[in-house]
């Protein structure tokens, strides 16, 4: 048994020391990257690929148009907003003076406003 656990764990720390060793070698070489290959020769023209190039040009026509009436309803929603925060705006601008009047008009009462109520007196430095 205990035989059997030592050959476990010598196992165990070689395969855990190759598996370091091939980390290291890859942090260590990193994986080539290939990017696409860019031809400087035009594309021979064929019936495929002038098809091809329609089918390009007539999806981008209709991704176009969907993208446009989606404009316009976005268009129209904002319009709306507008109009009806100018509304409200409107119905608050009419209640702040209304409250404003109604503030002003008791703030004078009628005794304090003859002359003859008034009480006069002199100081003298």
């Amino acid at each position: 048994m205990q035989y059997k656990k030592m050959s476990t764990v010598r196992r165990m720390r070689s395969s855990l020391g190759m598996l370091a060793a091939s980390i290291s070698q890859t942090a260590m070489h990193p994986i080539p990257h290939n990017p696409p290959q860019i031809s400087t020769m035009p594309r021979q023209q064929t019936e495929a690929s002038i098809l091809l190039d329609l089918h390009k040009l007539v999806s981008e026509k209709n991704r176009l148009q969907q993208e446009l009436i989606t404009l316009e309803a976005r268009q129209a929603l904002i319009r709306d907003r507008l109009n009806q925060i100018e509304t409200d705006r409107a119905i608050l601008e009419e209640n702040r003076s209304a409250i404003r009047t109604r503030s002003i008009a008791p703030a004078l009462p009628s005794a304090l406003s003859t002359p003859s109520s008034y009480d006069i007196t002199f100081l003298e430095y």
